[in-house]
């Protein structure tokens, strides 16, 4: 293949990824207007131009910094685009397995900074790996619909049994538990796109990795409030790294 073709590939990719960024942000604010209201600037509220929003380059042009009001932007936008940028390379034979993984980069982060899964886009993830399943062969199509099902089951069964044994020891409340049901819902979503085969296998390299980023990293965690629910002191959401081994498998799959 061109370089031409893959260059093509990759920006495409990263202007996916830079769309990313706007539902990643909009979803967090419960905004839902991703294509009919134009991006600005979350701190001076002044429409951007076209020029500040070139995907990876823009955020070096004007050094991380709004051009209005100067407000500093997370280099995490770039690095997102350029994520996407390298699924869309890796992926560009698996149109399924390119929506799969960005909706799950979406998903983890948001995760990651609300402790909350908007049901949409496993929605969205959800569908499209069925349909891609019954489109290739009915095996691949009741593989997944098993990995589903069974996913969300399990997952259910052990979210109710494990707040009800907390419950009891005290340490829940009794409007707690032990995770959310997004959790769930997310496993049933990449049991819809990676079969039920492989969910023993996401699952149990999710945990190991949540393991040993806690390890390293939870007693450096800030305080947080009591005004409002937080989340518990040194924890960490399960959905990212739900999300991370399931991308992690996937291009595992693909090399």
């Amino acid at each position: 293949m061109s370089l031409l073709i893959l260059t093509w590939i990759f920006i495409t990719g990263a202007c996916i990824g830079s769309f990313i960024n706007v539902v990643i942000l909009r979803l967090q604010s419960s905004e839902h207007s991703f294509l009919t209201k134009r991006s600005y600037c979350y701190n001076c509220r002044k429409t951007l131009l076209w020029r500040d929003m070139v995907p990876i380059l823009s955020w070096f042009y004007l050094k991380g910094r709004c051009r209005y009001c100067h407000h500093r932007f997370s280099y995490r936008y770039s690095l997102i685009e350029l994520s996407v940028g390298i699924l869309a390379l890796l992926c560009m034979d698996s149109p399924q397995i390119f929506i799969f993984c960005t909706m799950l980069l979406a998903i983890g982060l948001i995760d990651l900074d609300t402790w909350m899964i908007p049901l949409q886009l496993p929605a969205i993830i959800t569908a499209t790996g069925l349909l891609f399943g019954y489109r290739e062969s009915l095996d691949l199509f009741y593989a997944r619909l098993i990995g589903c099902l069974v996913g969300f089951a399990f997952f259910a069964l052990f979210l109710l049994a494990s707040t009800w044994i907390l419950r009891r020891l005290k340490r829940l409340g009794p409007d707690e538990h032990s995770m959310g049901w997004g959790d769930p819902i997310l496993i049933a979503a990449i049991g819809a796109n990676l079969g039920w085969f492989w969910l023993p296998w996401m699952v149990l390299l999710a945990s190991l990795q949540g393991i040993i980023l806690y390890c390293l990293f939870s007693f450096k965690r800030a305080p947080q409030a009591d005004d409002d629910w937080v989340p518990p002191q040194m924890s960490l959401p399960f959905g990212p790294f739900l999300a991370l081994a399931s991308v992690e498998i996937c291009i595992f799959n693909m090399l």
